[in-house]
């Protein structure tokens, strides 16, 4: 009965980060918007430039998912100084490993494509280019502070015009080079 009476509690929580992560997992089929609108060089190329490491999203997940319990234990001792700091030393930390690979892969694109895949795919470059600017952009992902303090609905915003955005970017950049 009493795991009922929560239910609408849980639901209002649940639903928008729940459309939320549907709108991440549609975001990461851009590949299938591109093969479907484009050519199959237009794809290749695509493809090739647009690859990510896992090793740098995991990553960053972790170090989320790890200020995420800090955050909620600073919350629940009301303690604001203490949600600033995990926020902070977290970005901190996302950006002092996402910042060299951006720069890195936005100065030897052509370089690090070429040693992975060879000079077939050079063209590739100019989408990985692109793709490092994004690492710069996630490392400041509001989601987890979301989470923590149950705006779900503001999340499921935030993705949304996310998705706009993205698929304009990829649209837009896809159609031009």
């Amino acid at each position: 009965r009493q795991m009922l009476d929560l239910l609408p509690q849980q639901l209002r929580f649940a639903w928008p980060l729940g459309l939320s992560n549907l709108l991440t997992f549609i975001l990461k089929l851009d590949r299938m918007f591109v093969s479907a609108l484009f050519g199959l060089r237009q794809f290749t190329l695509y493809s090739v430039g647009c690859f990510e490491v896992p090793m740098v999203e995991s990553t960053v997940i972790t170090m989320a998912d790890l200020m995420s319990f800090d955050m909620v234990a600073a919350h629940q001792k009301n303690d604001k100084a203490a949600i600033r700091y995990a926020w902070r030393s977290t970005l901190r930390r996302i950006a002092l490993f996402h910042i060299p690979i951006a720069v890195f892969t936005g100065v030897f694109a052509y370089e690090v494509i070429v040693f992975i895949y060879s000079t077939t795919y050079a063209e590739s470059a100019q989408y990985l280019r692109v793709f490092s600017l994004i690492l710069l952009v996630s490392s400041l992902s509001p989601e987890v502070t979301f989470r923590v303090f149950a705006k779900s609905p503001l999340l499921l915003r935030l993705q949304t015009a996310a998705a706009i955005y993205t698929v304009a970017f990829v649209l837009v950049f896809a159609w031009t080079w």
